[in-house]
């Protein structure tokens, strides 16, 4: 149902802001609205989950049977990162090889379920606090102005909801990463990584016969290599040793897809606005992850039931709930840095490679990441 007033209006419908609006009506507080600025048919970069997903899915009301139906199980993962000899690490339980369509489809189905307003090809293009409420601007399909009590910027790692209310963006983690999606053997159980001289590719069986290939490197290292360019994307890939072998036939992609895969994170992830209207970010906004930890997407179905008790205390009258939410994620996003920096100093074959010594010697202080700018 289209309401003028909502209790929560969320800008971005991918997984952390539809699991948040789950959250919310399962907890009784609505009416929520979604805003997504794209349609669920558009190709999304992300496509691998563990198993500890699995149980978060099932609380917003997605099974395993409705998993198997749309994805592929995955039992683990398979590295040649510092070492020409592949390492397995295999799961307890399967993990999933995900089609990002189908599965952020699912996600707002259930949160339609729910009772959540979606609103696809619309954005949410201003949000003024005054008289008490939020008053929202939304554009596209579904243009019209309509208010909250709350807002929330699930708008990925743009955030602009969030840099509008003064929060600041930083990355410590200059990367990108180009797509193409392949025939390949869809049979793979376990997602391909493997480490290269000018960065490290990536590979996740999806339904269909197809797979999403990835290739990881600094901004100034693909264009210095014209990865964006097919042929030379794929000439890049033929040069690895596991990775090509899964794929079914030798013709060039038509086109690379090219995703920000950096390390980002709000230095500050919820507040008031200056007419003290709550407001919060989660996902993406709040704190994005290099895709190396296969973390991005378990992140935000986890921290969007933070973001729910948050808003829950919020509406109480307990305004330290968005407080406390800042210091979760601040706390999770340095433990992630962490792992990251050691996991990326285990890789030592090309100690004179640009890439690798810029990920080696870039290891910043967390209070001291430097500003990103677009």
């Amino acid at each position: 149902m289209v309401h003028t007033h909502y209790k929560v209006v969320i800008a971005g419908g991918g997984p952390a802001g539809a699991a948040l609006a789950i959250h919310l009506l399962q907890a009784g507080i609505g009416p929520v609205l979604i805003a997504e600025a794209e349609e669920y048919t558009a190709r999304r970069a992300g496509e691998s989950i563990p198993s500890a997903a699995t149980p978060l899915l099932a609380k917003l009301g997605i099974p395993v049977a409705d998993m198997l139906t749309h994805h592929h199980p995955s039992q683990g993962i398979q590295a040649c990162w510092g070492s020409d000899t592949p390492a397995h690490r295999t799961y307890t339980t399967p993990g999933w090889h995900l089609s990002r369509p189908a599965f952020d489809s699912q996600l707002a189905r259930a949160a339609g379920k729910q009772g959540a307003t979606l609103l696809q090809n619309t954005r949410v293009f201003g949000a003024k606090s005054e008289m008490g409420v939020w008053q929202l601007c939304l554009h596209g399909e579904h243009a019209r102005i309509c208010t909250a009590d709350f807002v929330v910027d699930a708008t990925g790692r743009k955030a602009y909801l969030a840099e509008a209310q003064g929060a600041t963006r930083r990355v410590d983690h200059h990367l990108l990463g180009y797509y193409a999606w392949l025939p390949a053997d869809t049979q793979s159980p376990v997602t391909l990584i493997e480490a290269v001289e000018n960065g490290w590719w990536y590979m996740a069986a999806l339904p269909g016969q197809k797979a999403a290939v990835a290739f990881m490197t600094h901004p100034e290292t693909g264009r210095r290599l014209e990865v964006q360019k097919p042929e030379d994307w794929y000439d890049l890939l033929l040069q690895t040793t596991t990775i090509k072998k899964h794929l079914l036939s030798h013709s060039r992609p038509e086109k690379i897809s090219v995703h920000a895969a950096h390390s980002q994170e709000l230095d500050k992830k919820a507040g008031f606005s200056d007419s003290l209207n709550g407001w919060l970010a989660c996902g993406d906004a709040a704190s994005a992850y290099d895709p190396l930890s296969g973390q991005g997407i378990t992140k935000a179905l986890e921290t969007s039931a933070w973001a729910c008790h948050a808003i829950r205390d919020y509406f109480s009258g307990r305004y330290e709930g968005l407080e406390t939410y800042n210091y979760l994620l601040k706390g999770t996003y340095r433990n992630y840095h962490t792992l990251r920096r050691q996991y990326y100093r285990e890789e030592g074959r090309w100690p004179h490679a640009d890439f690798w010594q810029q990920v080696h010697e870039y290891t910043p202080s967390i209070s001291h990441l430097t500003p990103l700018t677009l």
